[in-house]
């Protein structure tokens, strides 16, 4: 299941940590995203990538994270919200914190979605 972060935490970790803290982020969103969705991600080797690309691996793998924010939203029947171009743009244009953030915020709004949604019919 996915877990509710803090946007400001991590904007704060990001410059304690140069950045580094991303890397840790990132597989753990995949990880908790393969086993939401039942996939074939592969966080280890996404990891890989990014160290082998020298961190161009990054940019498709925040657009990812972003389509698949959306198809679970699209799959449980709340309302999608696609960010992952904007996502994308702001990561190129060297806004990759931005883009963290706005993927944390959608996170944090679709487990609260699945929370209202688990109250309102706790059978369903």
């Amino acid at each position: 299941m996915l877990t509710k972060r803090s946007a400001v935490g991590y904007f704060l970790l990001a410059i304690v940590t140069c950045g580094l803290s991303f890397i840790y982020w990132a597989y753990s969103l995949d990880v908790e995203l393969k086993n939401t969705l039942d996939n074939d991600n592969n966080p280890t080797l996404d990891m890989i990538l990014v160290f082998v690309t020298c961190g161009l691996y990054l940019y498709y793998l925040l657009y990812r994270h972003a389509q698949q924010i959306s198809l679970i939203q699209e799959m449980n029947g709340f309302r999608v919200k696609d960010d992952s171009v904007v996502i994308l743009l702001l990561a190129i244009i060297g806004l990759g914190v931005v883009s963290q953030i706005i993927l944390i915020d959608s996170v944090n709004k679709l487990v609260d979605d699945f929370d209202n949604h688990a109250q309102i019919d706790p059978l369903g």
